[in-house]
């Protein structure tokens, strides 16, 4: 059983949009959070190396 929006060729042009859209929005959240654990862990790492320079 295939989808009938993704598989068919009569599927409507609007459809295809939104679901890009859709698509496209969700990655860029993705890569939101997942660039806010990088900098946390980022600025983690910055404040123990400053912490064991000034010991």
């Amino acid at each position: 059983m295939s989808c009938p929006v993704c598989f068919s060729t009569a599927a409507d042009h609007t459809v295809r949009e939104g679901l890009n859209a859709g698509i496209f929005v969700l990655l860029g959240v993705t890569f939101l959070v997942l660039g806010g654990f990088a900098r946390f862990f980022f600025a983690l790492a910055r404040r123990a190396r400053e912490s064991v320079l000034e010991k």
